[in-house]
């Protein structure tokens, strides 16, 4: 077998559905099959599951992490398959992509994973991999600075005219919006599109499943470099994902919790941990003062879910 596409479905049967039409439509001179598991033990969607009778589909014992639910799916279909592709359910493959990140894959023997250039519906690039955190970096994006400073526009003009006069990590990261290139080295790839060298897999092991939800795939990556593979973008293979904007005290506390672990998993300073958390409640009181005076429609709403967050954030 050539390609296992492996998802998991958190009860979207919309985003699966149109997931599962685009994979198929795909022109294809390669074996492929594909698994979803219902995230939770749900019987899924019979009408769905009728209309794809190709897929297997599998139902998992409880609701669990995204690390644990692929880690199953690889353990099942690793084994026979060369190469195997985490797909979120809320993406489309574009035409050609799965072609050209399979042929990457067997023209770059040194990479562990490859990811898709992932883009929103109206087809803006979106962020695909980079550089390996930091705290500043970690403290940048959560205040929402990254946004203010470097809107879509700006990341693309920098990639475009000014890259190479910038430091390696931020070349990384604008790569993900502007490369004139069909591929580019990556420190680590989203898991959102990431199409994963089984050998490589057998190498480095699964996801670590401390992480409930992010920072899996880092961490992947990171123990890949560590043993001498390379990860890579291959930004000629786009995927749209439909990225949830709302971000949701869970959602908020898993993330940044993962990058939590993540920094005291490699050591990161431990008085830089409690300075990051202290920086990011502050944050939080910022973000609670901005939804009571100008954006929420449900201010007090949208400040219990912060609050919560800060406390539960340790």
């Amino acid at each position: 077998m050539d390609l296992s596409i492996l998802i998991v479905n958190n009860n979207r049967p919309e985003f699966l559905k149109n997931c599962l039409r685009s994979i198929y439509s795909q022109t294809r001179k390669f074996q492929m099959r594909v698994a979803v598991m219902h995230n939770g033990g749900e019987n899924g969607n019979p009408e769905l599951e009728n209309s794809f009778g190709q897929v297997n589909f599998i139902s998992g014992k409880q609701k669990r992490g995204f690390s644990a639910n692929q880690n199953e799916l690889l353990n099942t279909f690793s084994q026979d398959s060369r190469y195997c592709l985490l797909l979120n359910e809320d993406t489309v493959v574009m035409p050609g992509a799965l072609e050209k990140m399979l042929q990457f894959m067997d023209d770059h023997s040194e990479a562990a994973c490859a990811g898709a250039q992932l883009v929103f519906p109206d087809l803006r690039p979106q962020l695909s991999g980079g550089s390996f955190p930091s705290f500043l970096k970690e403290i940048f994006r959560f205040s929402g600075l990254g946004k203010i400073i470097l809107p879509q526009r700006v990341k693309i003009i920098l990639g475009k005219y000014f890259s190479r006069l910038l430091p390696q990590e931020c070349r990384q990261y604008l790569k993900s919006f502007y490369s004139r290139q069909p591929y580019e080295r990556m420190d680590y790839i989203s898991g959102c599109a990431m199409m994963m060298r089984s050998r490589a897999i057998r190498d480095i092991g699964l996801f670590d499943q401390g992480y409930i939800m992010y920072a899996e795939d880092l961490d992947w990556c990171r123990r890949a470099a560590s043993r001498g593979w390379k990860n890579y973008l291959v930004t000629e293979a786009r995927v749209i994902h439909y990225l949830n904007q709302a971000r949701p005290a869970q959602v908020m506390l898993w993330y940044e919790q993962s990058m939590l672990k993540y920094f005291k998993k490699y050591n990161y300073s431990g008085m830089g941990i409690v300075i990051c958390r202290i920086i990011i409640a502050f944050i939080c009181l910022l973000k609670i003062a901005y939804y009571y005076l100008w954006r929420s429609k449900e201010p007090v709403k949208a400040s219990r879910q912060i609050l919560e967050f800060m406390l539960c954030l340790r």
